[in-house]
Order: C-alpha cells, then structure tokens, then sequence
C-alpha cells in the first residue's frame, strides 16, 4: 500500500483512498475523523467530494494539499454517472470505477497483470455507463483516454487534515 500517489504532468495526485459516501446531517470532517477511527488510525488525511470523503494517510506518501486523482477522473467524466476506468501511468496503472456518481474503486497498480485482472472482474457487473481502459489491452466495448487530458489540478477535492 506504500506510495499512494501518481505524478502526472510533474504534479502528484492522491490515489488509493477509502472513499465512502457521508450520510445527511453528518460534517465531512468528523464523519471522516470517526470512520478513521474504525478503519484504520493511520489514516490521517481526508478529501471531500460531493457527498463523500475519501481517507488517506501521510504513511501512504500523501500530503495536505494534494488533490485526489479520482475527483479528477470523476470530473472530467461528468457526462456519466457509472463508468470503468484503466489508465497508464508509467509504469504502474491506475484504476477508478464509479457507480451512480459513487467512487466504488480508486487504486493504483504496479503490475498490469493484476490490473487487468481487477478490471475484468468489475466489468461483469452489469449496467456501466462507458469503459475506457488502454488500448493495447484491445477490450470490448472500452474507449482509451489519456489521464492527462482529463486531470486539470483545479479540483476542490484536495487532501485536509483530519485533525484540526
């Protein structure tokens, strides 16, 4: 789990977070510093976008500031509520799945043996909106988009400090 983060265009985006969806009435900071507790104490850092936060931790190589990748992705998605998403990155691969404008996955991969393997394994949910994965993997159905064009760093989901 070490090293949660990408570089894309010389700027390091947060990968890898718990993201889950904050239920009405809660503040996303304490919803995030409760759920911190539960999960894992280690996660010191927390992002909010929409109606979820997404945990993260300076153990993981992540920093105040930094913004999430899959805010990014979601945004530049916009025009779709659930879609599957592989990108290249380097030489690691970065995936984002979303249903129904939730962050469901948000996880970098060193091996692209298992990236496609996790990738196959979401694609037989049923009812995705749009799948884009690389195009030397030749998948069914999926489109191939350049991360870079879709990260513009402009996202108000950057990492805070659980902590006040």
């Amino acid at each position: 789990m070490a090293g949660q983060t990408i570089t894309v265009n010389r700027k390091k985006y947060a990968v890898g977070l718990f993201w889950q969806p904050v239920g009405t009435g809660f503040i996303a900071r304490n919803y995030a510093r409760n759920l911190a507790r539960n999960v894992d104490k280690k996660l010191n850092l927390f992002a909010e976008y929409r109606a979820m936060v997404g945990l993260g931790g300076r153990k993981y190589g992540q920093r105040s500031g930094q913004i999430s990748a899959a805010a990014e992705v979601m945004e530049g998605f916009a025009e779709y509520m659930s879609f599957l998403a592989v990108f290249q990155v380097g030489k690691q691969f970065y995936l984002v799945a979303a249903r129904n404008g939730i962050i469901l996955q948000d996880k970098v991969f060193d091996s692209e043996q298992v990236a496609r393997q996790e990738y196959v394994k979401l694609s037989e949910i049923p009812d995705w909106g749009a799948f884009f994965a690389p195009g030397s993997w030749a998948m069914p159905r999926a489109a191939e988009r350049n991360l870079a064009d879709l990260l513009n760093g402009h996202s108000h989901a950057g990492l805070r400090s659980i902590s006040h």
